[in-house]
């Protein structure tokens, strides 16, 4: 288990890449219930673990299939479990080490007005590392440019907002998904 989340870390800090992943579909399993269970405890931490399992669930579900048809799209199904551990095993150990900087944000979540400055400039290039990560995880399994995969990412995440906000009726800020 160390070995993994030393994986893990290393792809965080752009050590290494989704293909140094064994394909494991056990492992991604175990995966994505302990991003599940933290994302879980952020949500309850943050004061709304009735509204958050729906949210979770829902981002992890469109991750799962928007890299699916990616992986499918540009010709490399056989990636997608090597892929999948990558970026949640990264938004794992992402989330955890980023647990403070949500707690902090979760009462500007419906007065984003009111956000202080300094909250929003640590929180900008935070966000900027997780998207940076995240597509290189993609572009490692694609092999497109960074570019392409930066705004494939985009997509992913107006993709959840959506469902979050108009199929599941939530409020933007309870959405908890992938990139969020």
């Amino acid at each position: 288990m160390t070995s993994i989340l030393k994986l893990f870390l290393d792809i965080a800090l752009l050590r290494r890449g989704p293909e140094d992943v064994p394909v494991s579909r056990g492992l991604l399993f175990w995966t994505v219930v302990a991003y599940f269970a933290l994302s879980m405890a952020l949500v309850a931490n943050v004061g709304d673990a009735n509204g958050g399992v729906l949210p979770v669930i829902t981002g992890i579900a469109i991750a799962f299939g928007w890299f699916r048809f990616l992986l499918a799209r540009f010709g490399r199904p056989e990636r997608f479990v090597q892929t999948m551990i990558a970026y949640f095993g990264f938004s794992l150990l992402f989330r955890l080490a980023t647990a403070p900087l949500v707690s902090a944000l979760a009462p500007y979540a419906d007065k984003p007005q009111d956000l202080p400055t300094g909250l929003m400039l640590l929180a900008v290039p935070v966000s900027v590392y997780q998207v940076f990560v995240a597509a290189r995880i993609l572009r490692a399994a694609i092999e497109r440019p960074m570019l392409v995969c930066v705004l494939l990412l985009i997509v992913q995440s107006v993709l959840e907002f959506v469902v979050a906000t108009s199929l599941l009726g939530l409020r933007p800020g309870d959405t908890m998904g992938s990139l969020s």
